[in-house]
């Protein structure tokens, strides 16, 4: 989870459903933490797709992108990232248009996962 936006201590995630996926708006008051989840946000617009020879999901890329926490997901994705006001905004759009409210709800998923782990 090193390098999810949404897991900088002090974040927090707003979903929001958009055409063909979500934004999700990750925001700090602490600007030293607004740095860490802009920086870690455009991480994630530079990984692309998750590649399928790792099968252990380990937080740092490393896995197919079909399980974990980080509400980023990047399995059949494209992510774009702009920055906003105390952080970054982060764009998932689903490719095949059949599976977007899947992907809205296993973002939604992952948030409420984040907000119920202890730091």
């Amino acid at each position: 989870m090193e390098n999810c936006p949404s897991a900088v201590p002090g974040a927090h995630t707003a979903v929001l459903d958009i055409d063909g996926g979500v934004a999700l708006e990750i925001t700090a008051l602490n600007p030293e933490a607004q740095g860490w989840i802009r920086e870690a946000a455009q991480l994630h617009a530079k990984m692309g797709p998750p590649t399928v020879e790792h099968e252990m999901h380990t937080g740092r890329h490393g896995g197919p992108g079909l399980s974990g926490h980080c509400p980023i997901v990047h399995d059949g994705t494209q992510v774009t990232v702009v920055t906003m006001d105390g952080g970054a905004r982060v764009t998932v759009l689903a490719v095949d248009a059949a599976k977007v409210d899947a992907l809205r709800s296993s973002t939604r998923e992952r948030v409420m996962s984040l907000e119920l782990t202890p730091p």
